[in-house]
């Protein structure tokens, strides 16, 4: 009887102890995932893209927008690494909002892994990863590459090209590359604010002059473009682009024409937004075709120019009615610059929202005050760009809709209520012969 009592003891003790130490650890426990919650934790981690295609020898580089969203104060970034950086390396940019962009390089053919991982961690104390599947083709078997020019100082690739020949049909791709310089300028515009037409002044303004290598002719190039250079002046001169596609329609509510595809590629940011909410309706399909298709211009002492045979042009660098529109670098698109400029109100690009011009030719505008000045552009002519934040992607929308706190959805833009496809063009200046 002795021995079974001092048994009871002796396990009653342990349990009092196991119910002691429980009391002291489970404190410890909820503190630290309150510390957790109190600090914040990682949400999600999205990329724009997870397969990327590099040429090899061409120096060619993808962007992939990493997005990172958190509840509380949790870290943004993220941390990108190769799995072979010979095929390929990669170089993470600076956090902004919780949007990254990663640079993917192409070094030698052959294909890799980049990981992608959050520095933050998630309410269960892990980082979250994504992978990009990364795949670098060599330059002389990649049969998408493409190439508008064959002269025979170039040591780039054509398809079908042999050493008899000096021209042959390049084959299509889908990708393309974007150069963008950029400056400050000081500008004159137009504006309606009172009612009356005012020019204002403002400084410290950017232009920025956008190329494409090739000259986008196809949807997919565009919403290539769309997918991986996040930069709203670049988005905007795709309207250019559009514009420069343009094909007669056969009526006046043909939408099948290439111009038409490429603006709802652009509406939708290459199909982030719902196509049927953000697209050309019928009545803009009929203003495309007959105010831009049919429209006409009459140079002093000239027949009549039609004007998608020059319109486009009036929005790029050199191009002037005095030189028939000719650009700089001639009939090389690749060489064409397409000037894009910010303008004076509503915008904020850091925080997802700017309001930009595609800047054209255009006379000096005479004033109730003044003498005739020189105006950059005028107010029709501004498209507001907002940033997705998922996905890091620029869709338009109205100038007037980024008045005041810009929140909530993006309103469904029309390009075509601007004079971008309108017949309000200056024509060119007819040949004299001199």
């Amino acid at each position: 009887m002795k021995n079974l009592k001092d048994l009871l003891l002796r396990t009653c003790s342990v349990m009092a102890i196991a119910s002691l130490i429980a009391l002291i650890i489970a404190p410890v426990a909820g503190s630290s995932q309150d510390a957790q919650a109190a600090g914040g934790y990682v949400s999600s981690l999205t990329l724009s893209d997870k397969n990327v295609t590099l040429i090899e020898d061409e120096v060619e580089k993808a962007v992939v927008t990493a997005t990172v969203k958190v509840s509380g104060g949790a870290k943004q970034t993220v941390t990108a690494r190769s799995s072979d950086t010979d095929v390929a390396t990669v170089k993470v940019g600076k956090a902004k909002s919780g949007v990254t962009k990663i640079t993917v390089t192409a070094e030698d053919s052959g294909s890799c892994v980049i990981t992608v991982k959050t520095k933050g961690k998630n309410s269960s104390g892990k980082k979250l990863s994504q992978k990009i599947k990364v795949t670098v083709e060599d330059d002389e078997d990649d049969d998408d590459h493409d190439d508008d020019d064959d002269d025979d100082d170039d040591d780039r690739e054509y398809a079908g090209r042999d050493d008899k020949k000096d021209t042959a049909s390049p084959v299509t791709s889908d990708k393309v590359t974007v150069t963008v310089t950029s400056e400050t300028f000081s500008g004159k515009y137009e504006t309606n604010e009172s009612g009356k037409p005012q020019i204002k002044e403002a400084n410290d303004l950017t232009r920025k002059y956008v190329s494409f290598d090739p000259w986008p002719t196809t949807v997919e190039q565009v919403e290539y473009i769309i997918r991986n250079y996040s930069d709203p002046y670049v988005t905007a001169a795709l309207f250019i682009v559009a514009l420069e596609n343009y094909e007669k329609g056969k009526d006046m509510n043909d939408r099948t024409g290439t111009t038409i595809a490429m603006i709802e590629s652009i509406y939708t940011g290459a199909g982030i937004l719902d196509k049927s909410v953000y697209r050309v309706d019928n009545f803009a399909v009929q203003r495309i075709n007959v105010n831009y298709g049919m429209g006409e211009a009459v140079p002093d002492g000239g027949a009549k120019v039609p004007i998608s045979s020059f319109a486009p042009r009036a929005y790029m660098k050199g191009a002037t009615p005095e030189n028939d529109y000719t650009p700089d670098g001639g009939s090389d698109k690749t060489k064409w610059q397409i000037v894009v400029d910010e303008y004076v109100y509503n915008g904020d690009i850091d925080n997802g929202y700017i309001t930009v011009c595609p800047q054209r030719y255009t006379l000096e505008k005479a004033t109730e005050l003044s003498t005739p000045v020189y105006v950059e552009h005028n107010a029709v002519l501004r498209i507001g760009m907002r940033r997705h934040k998922a996905t890091g992607i620029w869709v338009p929308t109205p100038a007037s809709a980024l008045s005041g706190e810009v929140s909530g959805n993006v309103k469904a833009f029309d390009i075509t209520s601007t004079v971008l496809f309108s017949n309000n063009y200056v024509p060119p200046v007819i040949d004299q012969g001199f």
